[in-house]
């Protein structure tokens, strides 16, 4: 091939890349037949609620899963296709291209009434999750935790919740993760979990007095753990808060880097515009050098996601540290909410506790078996079988 014909194909190669990397991802999720509900200017998958996708960057974000990706990588993951096979069935349909939004998005508004009290929250975090009532009383006292009654947008059924809000520095209410109380039998997810808010402001936690700006050193470094989800946050708290020293718990609400970047842009006071936190972790370690001024300790779950999260960090100018909690043998996962439970709840309990379930379960299976003679014709095979027959 010449030289000129080499140029030509991949001129018309990147041309066909930029054209399917500029489509609309909200048509593009929609010719894949996935269902969106709106939330603001942005989307979830109905399928699963940690599927977002961002219109003002035309990108989607699946945090459970810890990736996300342009219009191609929408394609490639929901057909599981190859990379070129993605780029030909965008360059072959009709979907419009993307009008990316400039305007600013709008603050996040505190939409829900809080309960005068917690009796509900309460029950579930302390039957269902064996959270202790010290544990509670500490969140709740930190004004960050509440009940309400939510309006799921999916089902429009009414229900009350758990309310975990995201605070900044003024404690104002910057987004909320809510978490129902009531199980929703013959649905994927139990219990209903949404996320409200621009995605990457995290429920926090401060331990001690971690250092702001004027007093960050490498003798005392601001220390961020990050988890994917409240309770797990709440559930590490309970189990290390002893030796927890100075340091602030942020929920990313999934797995996002982005909200350990914002929790330490608001720590630090640093003044830049909502829509650049998120991604000033990433610009600060290209810029500086290795140091110990900042420490993050990813305290994800022990599955294939967390660990992918880990291994995609990707910053070198901090230590990071990763702290996931261990499998039990015949694992696939493990969250800090299991780890707190399995000590609560000891292995040898929980077995004991299947045995006697077993054996009341069998007890209640046996009737009383017919007993009579044979009568005449009936074989001493016949008279076994009878016997084997239980009352109904």
């Amino acid at each position: 091939m010449k030289k000129n014909q080499i140029m030509r194909s991949h001129a018309e190669r990147e041309k066909l890349f930029a054209e399917a990397k500029g489509k609309n991802i909200v048509d593009v999720a929609t010719s894949l037949g996935m269902g969106l509900v709106r939330q603001g200017r942005n989307y979830c998958w109905d399928q699963h609620d940690s599927f977002m996708i961002d219109t003002k960057k035309n990108f989607f974000y699946w945090n459970s899963q810890g990736f996300g990706g342009d219009p191609i990588k929408l394609v490639e993951t929901i057909k599981e296709c190859s990379f070129k096979e993605a780029v030909n069935y965008l360059t072959g349909t009709d979907i419009a291209a993307a009008k990316i939004e400039n305007s600013p998005q709008k603050p996040f508004s505190y939409f829900l009434k809080d309960h005068k009290t917690f009796s509900t929250g309460r029950k579930y975090l302390t039957e269902e999750r064996l959270l202790s009532n010290e544990t509670i009383d500490q969140f709740l006292s930190a004004g960050a935790l509440a009940q309400a009654t939510y309006r799921d947008f999916k089902t429009n059924k009414i229900q009350p919740v758990i309310v975990f809000k995201s605070m900044d520095q003024e404690n104002r209410i910057k987004g909320m993760t809510v978490q129902g109380v009531w199980e929703q039998k013959g649905e994927e997810r139990p219990y209903l979990k949404r996320t409200h808010g621009d995605g990457f402001s995290g429920f926090i936690m401060k331990v001690g007095q971690p250092p702001k700006a004027n007093e960050l050193s490498e003798e005392r470094p601001l220390k961020v753990i990050a988890f994917e989800g409240p309770i797990d946050l709440m559930s590490y708290y309970e189990l290390f808060k002893n030796t927890i020293d100075h340091a602030i718990l942020v929920s990313m609400n999934g797995l996002r880097k982005g909200t350990i970047s914002k929790c330490i842009v608001n720590q630090l006071g640093i003044e830049m515009k909502e829509a650049d936190k998120p991604d000033f972790l990433d610009d600060l370690s290209k810029k500086s050098k290795p140091n110990k001024l900042i420490q993050i300790v990813l305290a994800v779950d022990n599955d294939r996601a967390g660990k992918n999260f880990i291994s995609a960090f990707g910053v070198q100018s901090f230590e990071v540290t990763p702290q996931v909690p261990a499998l039990l043998e015949g694992e696939t996962k493990s969250d800090w909410n299991q780890v707190l439970q399995r000590i609560k709840k000891p292995e040898e309990k929980i077995f004991n506790a299947r045995i006697k379930q077993a054996v009341t379960a069998n007890r209640e299976k046996k009737k009383p078996r017919i007993n009579r003679t044979v009568p005449r014709g009936e074989t001493e095979s016949t008279e076994r079988i009878t016997r084997s027959v239980r009352m109904k």
